[in-house]
This record gives C-alpha cells, sequence and structure tokens, in this order.
C-alpha cells in the first residue's frame, strides 16, 4: 500500500513538472509588453497580449517557431523588470539616452508622434501655452523626461497608467496631458471624452520609432530579433498598421481610407469640431454617396499625406497636382478640376515680366508644393 502510494506520488510530481514546462519551455523567449498602451501593445479584456506590435511579434513566432511569453506590466514596471533581467525582451518602446543606458535597442517596428492634448475649454494656441496647467504623464514614460528637460517650468502629474489619468480628466480635476498620439486618441474614445479635448496635429512634441529592447548583454538575442521583424513581408506590415490606426481613430478599416491636408482651405481642413471640411472632402462624400463605397478621412500635414499613400497607410490621395515626380510613384487619375497657380508680389512692386525676367529677384516656395518643382525649371536660379 506504501509502495503505491509512493508511485502515485512520484506520478503527480512528474506530471506537474511537464505541465510547468510546458507552459514554460526553455528556449521560449520573455517578453514583457505595456499592459495599456493600446493601439500598440495592450492586455485585452480576455487577458491576452494584444495591439499592432504585439501582433509583429505573433506573426515572426509564428513564422520562425519561436515560443513566446508575454508579460503584461504598467509602463515603469516592464522598464523595471527589463532592468532587473526579469524579462528578455520589451515588446517595443521609444529611445532614450537615459534607457540606453541599460537596454540595448534594435530596429524600428514603427513611428508615431506625440501630443499635447488639451481641454477644448482651454485657450491653448501652441504647446508653451500649457505651463500655466497642470499637466499628466505617464510615470516613467519618454514624454516625463521630454517635458521635464524642454518645459521645467511646467506641473506634471505622474500617473501609473491611463485609467487612473482618465479618471481625473472626467472629474476635472486634469484638464491638459501628454501621450503618444494614437494612444490619447484611443483612450479619449474609449472613455467617451473625443469630443472634449483637442490637440494640434500640425504639433508634435516630437516623433519617435518604437523599437525593440534587451538588457545589456543580450546581443545574442536581439540579433536574432532583429532578423526575425526585419524579414516581416511589408504587405503584413500594410495590412496590421492599417487596422490598428483605423481603429485608434474610431475609422473602419474597410473604408477606403484617403489621406487629406489638414490646413489648405478651402480645399481641405479641420473644422472646429476637429472634423474634416472643405471642397475636396464634400466631392469625395457625394463620390462615396453615389458609388455607396464608405470612405474614411486621415488627415495630415501634406508630406505627411505623401507619405501615408506611399506606405499603404492610405489607399488615396484627396487631391494633388500631377509632376512629373510624383508620377515616379503615384497613379494619377483624370482631372478632378482645375485651378490656377499665381506669382504673388507687392502693389508697390513692378513685376519684370514673364517668369525668365525674375532671375535675381527673392521670391519663398513652400517645399512640399508642386510650384516649387516648376519654379527651380522655369525661373532662373541667379
Amino acid at each position: 500500500m506504501v509502495l503505491t502510494r509512493f508511485f502515485i506520488v512520484l506520478l503527480l510530481l512528474f506530471s506537474a513538472q511537464g505541465a510547468f514546462a510546458a507552459e514554460q519551455p526553455d528556449d521560449s523567449l520573455s517578453v514583457v509588453y505595456c499592459e495599456d498602451c493600446a493601439p500598440f501593445e495592450f492586455q485585452n479584456s480576455e487577458g491576452g497580449a494584444d495591439g499592432l506590435i504585439m501582433d509583429y511579434w505573433k506573426f515572426w513566432a509564428e513564422a520562425s517557431g519561436t515560443n513566446l511569453n508575454f508579460k503584461p506590466a504598467p509602463w515603469k514596471e516592464s522598464l523595471r523588470m527589463l532592468r532587473e533581467g526579469k524579462a528578455d525582451a520589451h515588446a517595443g518602446l521609444f529611445y532614450s539616452k537615459e534607457r540606453d543606458e541599460y537596454l540595448q535597442f534594435g530596429v524600428s517596428l514603427c513611428r508615431s508622434d506625440t501630443h499635447i492634448f488639451y481641454h477644448k475649454a482651454l485657450p491653448v494656441e501652441n504647446n508653451d501655452d500649457i505651463s500655466a496647467y497642470r499637466v499628466g504623464v505617464i510615470s516613467g514614460d519618454l514624454s516625463e523626461e521630454f517635458m521635464r528637460e524642454k518645459q521645467p517650468e511646467t506641473i506634471l502629474v505622474e500617473y501609473p497608467d491611463f485609467d487612473a489619468m482618465m479618471k481625473d480628466l472626467k472629474n476635472g480635476k486634469l484638464k491638459v496631458f501628454v501621450a503618444e498620439t494614437l494612444v490619447g486618441l484611443s483612450y479619449l474614445r474609449e472613455n467617451n471624452l473625443i469630443s472634449k479635448f483637442h490637440y494640434k496635429p500640425g504639433q508634435p512634441l516630437y516623433r519617435n520609432d518604437w523599437r525593440v529592447a534587451v538588457p545589456e548583454g543580450r546581443k545574442q538575442i536581439l540579433d536574432t530579433v532583429n532578423k526575425g521583424m526585419s524579414g516581416l513581408r511589408t504587405e503584413e506590415k500594410r495590412s496590421l498598421n492599417r487596422k490598428w490606426v483605423a481603429a485608434a481613430h474610431g475609422r473602419d478599416p474597410e473604408s477606403l481610407t484617403i489621406a487629406l491636408d489638414r490646413d489648405y482651405p478651402p480645399f481641405s481642413l479641420l473644422g472646429p469640431n476637429g472634423e474634416p471640411a472643405g471642397l475636396l472632402v464634400d466631392l469625395w462624400r457625394a463620390w462615396s454617396s453615389q458609388t455607396g463605397i464608405p470612405v474614411d478621412f486621415m488627415p495630415d500635414s501634406w508630406t505627411g499625406t505623401i507619405e501615408a499613400v506611399k506606405n499603404g497607410n492610405a489607399d488615396i490621395h484627396s487631391g494633388l497636382f500631377m509632376s512629373k515626380e510624383r508620377e515616379k510613384y503615384f497613379h494619377f487619375s483624370r482631372p478632378l478640376f482645375g485651378v490656377d497657380t499665381a506669382l504673388f508680389f507687392r502693389a508697390d512692386r513692378i513685376l519684370p515680366g514673364g517668369l525668365d525676367k525674375l532671375g535675381g529677384e527673392k521670391g519663398s516656395c513652400a517645399g512640399w508644393f508642386v510650384s516649387t518643382e516648376l519654379s527651380e525649371t522655369e525661373i532662373p536660379a541667379d
């Protein structure tokens, strides 16, 4: 009887060890990630790792046969875990000099902006106007480091996570906060605050890359991850990026996404309510109504709209002039309508007459505009 019990105990012991080994295989890679940095990395309602960056990791793991052990943590805790060697890698974070002291950074996964968000009732015209207000930041986030260095006079309020920050935004204790743009938009939308807070799309605090990172001394792991992430197909990355970016903006990923200059009146602009407006917007909405194809607009700077179409984040540009340079990377439709481009000069100046007579005259032209290309070819440089 005693012998039988002994064998049963041994059987249970080895079974438990086998189960544990199945959950924590020796060849697994432990990856810590921010539990509330949607849409890039977050823990979903079912307790799983989710988001754009996490999908990159899952694609790579499946393709390479690598076992991944995802570990969710608040932002500051995720950094501490790396510093103390409790994780092999961080799913994705921004580079900074301070972090570079104890981390090795890998390939860029994606790029994003960080903005100041403020209550619509506040008289904010530019980023310097927030110094009179308490500004919320996530503890340990790069935005905290940036604000302390660039705007030391600003009073910062640290929060452990976005849930705590959103609670104060709802009850009015906080009117201004700093966040990565898509993360801020995601949590404002989730908490029904999207209509109460604004940001200046053309005034980002900074733009940075989300990068893989490992603790110092783990170069072999970093090389393996870098090689795997670099092998992701462009089509896969575009599809995932489109899905998560659309969700952050409240857009339907199945709609036709149209890149739109947010400051090009009367053709395209953002109205007082933050919604797209202008001649081109009305034109595309009429086209959508007639064809039955839903459209969503992606407002950005002029150069941002060009890049959005180039990298596949947008399907089509709302409207722009055709040029030889642009024909290298765009296909153009038939003309939508014609517009004139004019040369403006002071009323008290006499125009020499003809473009070929303007040599020696000082003038200016927006670098992104097609007239720059024309001026370089048709107006004498001297």
